[in-house]
């Protein structure tokens, strides 16, 4: 629970919680009066966007690209980088990721890029 919300919702008053959190008391104000009319819903956690979703052959392809040398591939470089790697999967497979997107999926199969 937020530290506004919660200090409100021991009887606080809003002087007091903009002390306590180091914001002025018209920015207390609104936000409880915010919460109270959205009744947001605290157990809930905050999307902060859409996240990509990868098929499984997408991710499949990710990974088995990442764990093949460039080389094999024709391509004129011995290592992946996080860009070489994202062009490829665009230009080769049609897979528009960004580095970001790679790092998860590698990391979600317990993957990790070269130390």
């Amino acid at each position: 629970m937020p530290p506004i919300i919660w200090c409100a919702s021991r009887g606080e008053s809003a002087s007091a919680i903009a002390a306590r959190v180091g914001l002025d008391g018209v920015t207390v104000r609104k936000r409880i009066r915010r919460f109270n009319v959205e009744r947001l819903d605290l157990k809930k956690p905050v999307s902060l966007g859409r996240r990509p979703t990868y098929t499984p052959e997408q991710t499949a392809t990710v990974i088995a690209s990442a764990l093949t040398k460039p080389q094999t591939l024709g391509l004129p470089f011995a290592a992946w980088t996080w860009d070489r790697l994202a062009a490829y999967l665009h230009e080769h497979k049609g897979i528009a990721t960004q580095r970001s997107g790679i790092d998860e999926i590698l990391l979600h199969e317990g993957l990790r890029w070269r130390k």
